[in-house]
């Protein structure tokens, strides 16, 4: 709902990019494919939510490995650290113009801003609970410092794409703020 209401609340005209916005999680969290959100909600709603998820049978083909081989004689901790990598790699990749028509370009910087900041600002939340404080990063496969890569990756993609844009400028907001905690 976050991811959502930051898009309504900076681009209240862009109906698509909101509704994205709803259903950003919905191919990861609960397997739906993107043909059903296309059919559902419409081949630009799939498209934004396409280009911010997983999706392990396309990165394995952009590679051009499989899970196995990537992983081979590799403990389980170390092959969990690879995946994470490159699939952060690859979905990293659609932040970069991709022959898409710009304003779909801007629209998926702006949707994988809105679910960056979001997910910062609680970040930020749990590290200044006393409660939580830095066990906030066990919460992570790879924990601080690969996280925070992450998080740089997409601000600076965000930030160059989508100059003077006050979301982009607000994500760099949250990340610094959370540098800092």
């Amino acid at each position: 709902m976050a991811v959502a209401d930051t898009l309504a609340y900076y681009y209240p005209e862009r109906e698509p990019l909101i509704l994205a916005g709803l259903l950003h999680d919905v191919m990861e969290d609960a397997n739906v494919a993107v043909e059903e959100l296309e059919a559902r909600f419409g081949p630009q709603v799939a498209t934004l939510v396409h280009a911010v998820s997983k999706d392990d049978v396309a990165m394995m083909k952009a590679l051009g490995a499989s899970i196995e081989v990537l992983t081979q004689w590799k403990t389980e901790d170390e092959a969990k650290v690879i995946l994470w990598r490159e699939r952060r790699k690859y979905m990293l990749s659609h932040l970069e113009s991709q022959g898409q028509d710009p304003d779909t370009h801007r629209d998926i910087l702006r949707l994988k801003a809105a679910d960056a900041h979001a997910n910062l600002v609680s970040i930020h939340r749990d590290l200044r609970n006393p409660m939580v404080g830095e066990g906030v990063w066990t919460r992570f496969k790879v924990g601080r410092v690969d996280s925070l890569w992450f998080y740089e990756k997409i601000t600076a993609a965000v930030v160059r794409g989508l100059p003077g844009e006050q979301s982009a400028a607000d994500l760099d907001e949250a990340l610094t703020a959370v540098r800092l905690a």
